[in-house]
């Protein structure tokens, strides 16, 4: 697997509206498995956490975390990522998530009531894989 920054050739697929389907580990060792949205900050991929979670408990505990986004209409090509959330941080006034949900929705929408508690999770890649429009793996 290779290390170090996502190429720029899927920076298109983190800046599209596709889910990321993300991995953590439950407290004996079994993955747990949540489509998310997500943000990409044209460096980290940055996801929304809610004390309580079974995602976040499992992220606080230990923080490894896989990430794999597939493209909306070519699932042939897709990113996963390996790494870990770094230190988590307050969502203050909701900015994150607001600009999480206004990229999927174009809107701020939430199911949650108002004020809800959110952190920031950051993912710090360590490795990561894909494979090409064509369907062919690659690691470049």
């Amino acid at each position: 697997m290779p290390r170090g920054p996502i190429p720029e050739a899927f920076h298109d697929l983190l800046e599209s509206t596709a889910f990321a389907f993300v991995s953590t580990l439950g407290a004996k060792g079994e993955p747990h498995v949540n489509p998310v949205w997500f943000l990409w900050n044209s460096s980290h991929i940055q996801i929304s956490l809610m004390p309580g979670t079974q995602k976040y408990l499992n992220l606080m505990r230990d923080p490894r975390i896989s990430v794999a986004i597939a493209h909306p209409a070519n699932p042939y090509r897709y990113l996963e990522v390996r790494g870990r959330i770094g230190p988590t941080e307050h969502d203050t006034n909701d900015a994150v998530f607001n600009a999480i949900s206004t990229k999927y929705t174009g809107g701020v929408f939430s199911l949650e009531e108002a004020r809800t508690n959110r952190f920031v999770g950051t993912v710090e890649v360590e490795r990561y894989t894909f494979q090409d429009s064509q369907g062919i793996p690659s690691a470049t």
